[in-house]
């Protein structure tokens, strides 16, 4: 899978109401996937084959659709994730988990890390620093 902008050779570039540069390939076997450059210069590849398109304006506002759509994932962080954000040290989320302080839907060890999500995080500790 592609993930920057130089991964599809040549591309063109086209501006989006919303801010965002879109860099769509030339070349055929790329023509569902773009990437999309925030204001802050993130890039993000959007893959769009599983939608249908009528002209190319279509295509630019399914990909800004697409691109907007939360992931529910920006909201699970590793413990060590969670304590960076929290200024936190990564002990002290571990020992949270451990010690039943999240709700069984808040925190999960999966494999070696502990998961913990943003609404756990925020009812135990407050907003992230």
């Amino acid at each position: 899978m592609k993930n920057t902008i130089e991964d599809f050779f040549t591309t063109d570039t086209y501006s989006a109401v919303h801010g965002y540069t879109i860099h769509l390939s030339r070349a055929p076997e790329f023509a569902t996937q773009a990437v999309v450059e925030d204001a802050d210069g993130k890039q993000t590849l959007v893959d769009v084959s599983h939608r249908a398109w009528e002209d190319f304006d279509e295509l630019l506002g399914i990909i800004v659709e697409e691109y907007e759509i939360p992931s529910p994932l920006d909201d699970v962080f590793s413990a060590a994730e969670a304590a960076a954000l929290w200024g936190l040290d990564e002990s002290t989320v571990k020992k949270a988990c451990l010690q039943g302080r999240f709700r069984s839907y808040e925190a999960k060890k999966s494999g070696w890390p502990w998961l913990v999500t943003r609404e756990g995080m925020e009812r135990v500790y407050g907003e992230p620093k």
